[in-house]
């Protein structure tokens, strides 16, 4: 090719691929991702399995009590503001060293890795159906990791409730379905709780001016906590008044 040689945009390789060949790779290489990681959540729970909590061993955060070998999972959730105990409640607890191995042969960070622990037990202990699919290929593991953190920590009737209502809409839920359906289950199980959690939000409303954000502009900075409701009808009130 001559220097400064014009290439025609429409011309195509005698042997290039057609749009059909391509879709069809593309399916073909998504079906091969999606089992790839289907292999590496098996591969995630069998690391999980051989490597149980030892006795004696204190760096792990997951609740003894939550779980113990051939009898289901303990009612309720953890009353501790330790975030790997409410993370972990209700799944088989393993040993602190067991993360960090996982982690560097599947090229993520330790946190990482135990996050995909995590997450693969729960989907396996705590949420059957989804775990039925998961299998099955109905549902990739992303998706079904997607389902398992927004349930951590979830009382046994919580988690049950929403197994059953996002089995069958598992493979296209998105988090705006799953919170609704934690909140439905929420509101029908434990609306006591949930009436008391809602009362002592309420104390924690506020509307704070930080003065030491003033700058030569003029322009400073505020923060609102308060029901969602009156914040976005005070959000169109300012849109208004903006606009105006």
């Amino acid at each position: 090719m001559t220097v400064g040689a014009i290439i025609d945009p429409h011309q195509v390789d005698d042997d290039a691929p057609t749009p059909t060949d391509l879709i069809a790779e593309i399916r073909a290489t998504k079906a091969a991702e999606n089992a790839a990681g289907l292999r590496m959540f098996h591969l995630a729970i069998a690391w999980a399995h051989a490597h149980p909590e030892t006795p004696g061993d204190q760096s792990w955060k997951a609740p003894r009590a939550s779980y113990v070998p051939g009898e289901p999972m303990g009612d309720g959730s953890p009353a501790t503001g330790d975030l790997d105990e409410v993370q972990w409640f209700g799944i088989p607890p393993i040993t602190w060293s067991a993360a960090a191995p996982f982690a560097t042969a599947n090229a993520m960070s330790t946190a990482a890795g135990k996050a995909f622990l995590r997450d693969c037990l729960v989907i396996r202990h705590r949420m059957p159906r989804v775990h039925a699919k998961v299998v099955a290929g109905k549902v990739p593991v992303w998706r079904a990791r997607r389902i398992a953190g927004a349930v951590l920590g979830a009382p046994r009737d919580v988690i049950a409730h929403v197994d059953r209502a996002i089995a069958p809409l598992a493979g296209t839920a998105g988090l705006i379905t799953l919170d609704r359906l934690i909140d439905e289950a929420m509101l029908l199980l434990h609306a006591e709780q949930v009436e008391t959690e809602s009362l002592e939000a309420l104390e924690h409303r506020h509307v704070t001016l930080d003065e030491r954000s003033i700058g030569h502009t003029g322009i400073a900075e505020m923060t609102i906590r308060a029901d969602w409701a009156d914040l976005h009808d005070l959000d169109t009130a300012v849109a208004l008044i903006a606009e105006a």
